[in-house]
């Protein structure tokens, strides 16, 4: 049986059906009426039909790709995904196996909640938020943590940044570290990015003292009330990723007393707290936090050097 999309063009003039327009413009509607939830890598119905129609043909994202022909077995794919995306409200990343953040590609599956994070612009903008966010001149960032890493990808974009720094990664999770290291091997960094399948709380434990430079930690932190407003997409997504307790706020004590033992004299804390931000400047008004203005938007993420770390520990 043809796909719903061919049926939707009609037999008359397969040029018309088959270009790469008429497929978006096709798929774009047939996600705009649903009462789908965008926040997965897009943000709206047109931007999803083209990482859809894309992901299958394999055309460069360039107005002269418009005019390229699709193929019969390719708008069948099309449609497939398109179906599960509307009847399951499966995030399309999960669909395709993979997703675009910050310019690069990372493998994502069930296990791990979808990239996302604002640190990612931070890490991006690095230079510029050093100048105006008043971290210390003297730090040169040579070991990266990335404390509760999931899919890899916030430590991973850090070694690309960084391109002499060693990296080592750490989720309770076996199915983060497992798709984690995927992930390094696919970006060729084995050799300098490291992951752990360990409980950050111990992380002490196992990791040597005072000499990470920048560590980073996007971890759990949906309240209670907000993990039972979600929307459907995001109930695809590992609940022990998201829930971070009655306020979201359940590893922040710890996350600060770990990095009091391993963040260098120097070094910087990087964390997010998201829609919980108003709760965590509530409950640790007395530290000196950083909340930098990120460029392309994103909220609750901070930064807490060593010296304010140490005020408050």
């Amino acid at each position: 049986m043809l796909s719903s999309l061919i049926l939707r063009f009609g037999r008359r003039d397969s040029r018309l059906r088959h270009t790469v327009e008429t497929v978006l413009e096709s798929v774009r509607q047939r996600l705009q009426a649903q009462p789908l939830f965008y926040g997965h890598g897009t943000d709206n119905a047109w931007d999803e039909a083209v990482a859809i129609v894309l992901a299958v043909s394999h055309f460069p994202d360039r107005k002269e790709s418009l005019r390229e022909q699709v193929s019969d077995s390719q708008m069948k794919d099309i449609d497939s995904i398109v179906e599960k995306r509307v009847t399951e409200r499966l995030p399309l990343p999960y669909v395709l196996g993979s997703c675009q953040f910050m310019g690069s590609t990372f493998l994502v599956d069930r296990g791990v909640i979808i990239p996302r994070s604002p640190i990612g612009y931070l890490l991006r903008d690095w230079e510029w938020i050093t100048q105006h966010e008043h971290i210390a001149s003297d730090l040169k960032v040579a070991k990266i943590l990335d404390l509760c890493c999931g899919s890899g990808c916030l430590g991973i974009l850090a070694a690309k940044k960084f391109k002499a720094a060693q990296v080592k990664m750490v989720d309770i999770d076996p199915r983060a570290v497992a798709l984690s290291k995927k992930n390094i091997e696919k970006h060729g960094l084995s050799s300098r990015v490291k992951v752990l399948n360990r409980d950050i709380r111990d992380a002490p434990s196992f990791l040597s003292a005072a000499d990470w430079d920048l560590i980073l930690c996007n971890p759990p932190y949906v309240s209670v009330r907000d993990m039972e407003q979600l929307p459907a997409e995001y109930l695809h997504e590992p609940e022990m990723a998201l829930a971070g307790g009655l306020d979201g706020l359940d590893l922040f004590d710890s996350i600060f007393e770990i990095s009091s033992h391993l963040m260098s004299p120097s070094g910087v804390l990087i964390g997010e707290v998201g829609g919980s931000q108003a709760a965590f400047c509530e409950k640790y008004k007395t530290v000196d936090l950083s909340w930098p203005d990120l460029y392309d938007g994103g909220e609750g993420v901070f930064l807490l050097e060593r010296n304010a770390l140490d005020s408050h520990t």
